[in-house]
This record gives C-alpha cells, sequence and structure tokens, in this order.
C-alpha cells in the first residue's frame, strides 16, 4: 500500500525544514500499521535484547562486538518507536518510549557499564515494569545514526536472500522483511547526507520506494508466493544500489 498523505506530509516537511523538526512536532515519516504488526515489533524487540545480552556481559565481549551492538540496538531503537507511533494498542506500548531511550542509551554507549545500564532499563521496559516517563514524541530524524542502521539493514537483506532460495518459516521471514521495511523510515526523515538541496526529492523517492518495496517482499511471503516475493526483493536491492550510487560519493 502506497501511504500517499504520509508521503507528501513527510517530503514537504523534509524540503521546509530539513532535518531539524523539533521532536515534539515530529510524525512517523509513514503509517506504521501499513509496514508492521505491533506483535511483530514485539517479537522483533524480544528478538534483538536476546541478541545483544551476550555481547553486553563483559568489557571483553563488549569491545569485541561494538559496531554490532549499535547495529542491533539500532534496530531496537527504530522498533520501539515503531511501537510508540503504532495505530494499534499492545501491553507493551505504554512502556515503548522507555524502551526506546534505553535502546539509544546502549547503541551510544562507550563503555560496557553504560550498555549494560541500558540493557537493565530495556529488559524492565519488555517486563512492562518500567516506571513509563519517557516522552513518547521523538524525531525520527534523529532517532538513530544512518550508517548502524543502514548496515543492520544490509545484514538482514543477505539474511532474507538467502532465505528467499528455500524458504522454511514465512511468518519469520516475511516479519524480517518488514523491520528492513520499517529501518528505512529513519532514512526518510534523516537527509543530513543529501548536500544539494536539489537532490532532496531523489533521496525520498528512494528511501520511500524501499519501503514499499520491503513491504510488497513482507505481504509476498506471508501470502507464501516466492515468485512475488524474490521480484519485490530484487527491486529493492537495486533500489539500495542506485540510492548507493547517487548519495554514498556524498558521505
Amino acid at each position: 500500500m502506497l501511504a500517499v498523505g504520509y508521503r507528501k506530509l513527510s517530503l514537504t516537511l523534509l524540503l521546509a525544514l530539513g532535518s531539524f523538526v523539533d521532536p515534539t512536532l515530529a510524525a512517523p515519516p509513514r503509517k506504521i500499521a501499513d509496514i508492521v504488526t505491533v506483535d511483530d515489533l514485539t517479537l522483533e524487540i524480544s528478538a534483538k535484547l536476546a541478541e545483544l545480552e551476550p555481547w553486553l556481559a563483559t568489557d571483553d565481549a563488549f569491545a569485541e562486538n561494538k559496531k554490532r551492538i549499535a547495529q542491533a540496538a539500532s534496530m531496537l531503537v527504530v522498533a520501539a518507536q515503531a511501537l510508540v507511533e503504532h495505530e494499534q494498542e499492545s501491553d507493551l506500548k505504554p512502556h515503548a518510549a522507555d524502551l526506546r531511550d534505553a535502546g539509544i542509551q546502549i547503541a551510544r554507549a562507550e563503555k560496557q557499564a553504560a550498555a549494560a545500564v541500558g540493557y537493565a532499563a530495556a529488559q524492565a521496559a519488555l517486563a512492562k515494569t518500567s516506571p513509563k516517563t519517557a516522552t513518547a514524541e521523538y524525531d525520527w530524524a534523529k532517532l538513530v545514526r544512518q550508517r548502524p542502521i543502514m548496515e543492520e539493514t544490509e545484514t538482514r537483506m543477505q539474511q532474507l536472500q538467502r532465505a528467499l532460495r528455500r524458504s522454511k518459516d514465512p511468518a519469520a521471514e516475511s516479519r524480517l522483511a518488514a523491520v528492513i521495511a520499517l529501518a528505512s523510515l529513519p532514512t526518510i526523515a534523516d537527509t543530513h547526507e543529501v548536500k544539494d538541496p536539489a537532490q532532496l526529492p531523489e533521496w525520498d523517492r528512494l528511501a520511500q520506494l524501499m519501503v514499499d518495496q520491503m513491504t510488497e517482499t513482507a505481504t509476498a511471503i506471508r501470502n507464501k508466493d516466492s515468485l512475488a516475493a524474490q521480484a519485490s526483493f530484487k527491486a529493492a536491492r537495486n533500489t539500495c544500489v542506485e540510492c548507493h550510487r547517487q548519495f554514498k560519493k556524498e558521505n
């Protein structure tokens, strides 16, 4: 589904304000419910916390896995904010903003101790025992750093590419595709890498297209339509290549 209203609003805000939107005024770049369900978000959040746990256990583990920690925690942050702003309710939603802030602490921690504190706070939020004091509103342009979330996207694209060759778990693979689509939302909002304002519409077009194509991939997997899934995934791959061709030279 093409969220036309969200798309027009997103581009208008980007062109008018760039990346300097007041967090209290920010809105999600797309309708979250069109991309991922609250159940899949909850599963993704649990999976990310389980993935992070061994990497945060000791100073040595933290130092050895710092790049992977930033990637996984960035995805945790995006999933948490998506849950905050999801159009459906869930038992975890009142704690999602606490979870987002905990994920940000993990993603940006320079020391294991700080990351461990963030992890404990995230676990409390997942257990629905956090204080629910974090502000729900957050600027998507400032939610995560672009490099880790793009690296996480590439890791997941490789996982999905392998899975599409021989599907074993359509529900998990559909969720994987949906989360890749979700990971493109900060890219829609964060335009700081675009040095020429005239290129903002093209940046927006490619980021929005990635959301559409990966959402279509998720739907096709869920419907067990392997040919459609492979076609949508290939199109998304081509969108990644085109975006890098146009904008990587500016990084």
